[in-house]
């Protein structure tokens, strides 16, 4: 799933699917599922997720982000505007994880 979000006088387009929590594990060492009533690591998962949006996921895998990518591309933001960042950010990874079928009843 992706979407573009205008952060102050910038569009930003960023993209979730179920590669996104592994993803972020394998550039940050940690696990998001475990984190994610954090701050910080949904600042992380917005990296993630705008980085999925830009280089595809398997380039991403392959060119081996960094924490050092992780906070320059922080630095061009202002503090107020990532927050909006995070709410984006939030609201599209809850987008893909809504069921896309029901399970069926069974009878007991």
């Amino acid at each position: 799933m992706r979407d573009t979000v205008t952060i102050g006088d910038r569009e930003i387009t960023m993209a979730a699917n179920a590669a996104s929590p592994f993803i972020f594990g394998k550039i940050f060492h940690e696990d998001f599922e475990n984190r994610a009533d954090s701050v910080e690591a949904w600042r992380k998962m917005a990296f993630v997720m705008v980085k999925q949006a830009e280089i595809g996921e398997q380039e991403l895998l392959d060119c081996k982000a960094t924490e050092k990518d992780f906070v320059e591309w922080l630095m061009q933001f202002e503090p107020l505007e990532f927050a909006d960042i995070i709410t984006a950010a939030a609201e599209l990874y809850s987008k893909q994880e809504k069921p896309k079928s029901r399970p069926k009843n069974k009878a007991v």
